[in-house]
């Protein structure tokens, strides 16, 4: 009789197994969007869920087709791969480079909105006014050496351009009071903080700086996505990413997943 029990567990056991395998993962597969960036973090969207997965989690997507971006531009459709290593190619089965950022988006539905940030190395006049307000924001006026980068995007779809700043201190060898990485935009003159990390400059080799990594509306809900990596000094290993939405609706930032 014990035997027999065991018999109908173990079979029932499989039944569900292959149930699973069968039915339940191919659903998720099909329902969800997911969002591959570089080869450091696959993110899943299941309902209005955010969650992580290891990457050889893409094992089951290989060469299903994606979309992808640069850190400046739409790339086209593309194919993922993962055995030891991820590796995207075009739709002409051309291996593309992850050296220069490659995010690439998997969903069962077109993305319309394939529109990218433009951005550059530097500031300007105009620009000043919000950096120095953000600046006094945190106490930081007397700091020098200060790397800026700006990208210019529409992001409240008024059809106006909007911008986002990341201003850092970290990692060069001046003189300084305290270290900060920040991001924000401006938006019709509004200043809005995306993310900040301001520590003493003693600990400033322990803590990771923030870039400006993509753009992109990853769920076609005209809501722009943003994507942040952050990076120790001397320890690429370690990279991580964050995203962002753009809440048109609250005009917030909302943070979705990532470290």
């Amino acid at each position: 009789m014990k035997n027999k029990i065991e018999i109908i567990v173990i079979i029932t056991l499989i039944l569900i197994s292959i149930l699973i395998s069968g039915v339940f993962i191919p659903y998720i597969n099909n329902n969800s969007i997911y969002v591959v960036v570089e080869d450091k973090a696959v993110w899943r969207k299941f309902g209005n869920k955010w969650t992580n997965l290891n990457i050889r989690n893409l094992r089951r997507l290989s060469f299903e087709q994606f979309d992808s971006f640069s850190t400046k531009e739409y790339i086209g459709k593309t194919y993922l791969d993962y055995e030891d290593s991820l590796n995207v190619y075009s739709s002409d089965f051309e291996k593309l480079s992850l050296d220069s950022g490659i995010l690439s988006i998997k969903t069962k539905f077109d993305i319309k909105n394939k529109k990218s940030a433009t951005f550059f190395n530097d500031i300007d006049d105009t620009d000043y006014p919000y950096v120095q307000e953000v600046l006094e924001k945190y106490n930081l006026l007397n700091e020098e050496n200060i790397e800026y980068l700006k990208y210019t995007i529409d992001i409240n779809n008024d059809g106006e351009e909007d911008t986002i700043y990341s201003m850092s201190n970290f990692y060069n060898e001046s003189e300084k009071n305290q270290a900060f990485s920040i991001l924000f935009s401006v938006i019709n003159d509004n200043i809005e903080i995306i993310e900040s990390k301001i520590v003493s400059a003693d600990d400033e080799l322990n803590e990771k700086s923030m870039y400006l990594r993509y753009v992109v509306d990853v769920d076609n809900d005209d809501n722009l996505e943003i994507v942040i990596l952050k990076t120790a000094f001397g320890d690429v290993k370690s990279d991580c990413y964050t995203m962002y939405k753009y809440d048109i609706t609250s005009n917030k930032y909302i943070k979705l997943i990532g470290c």
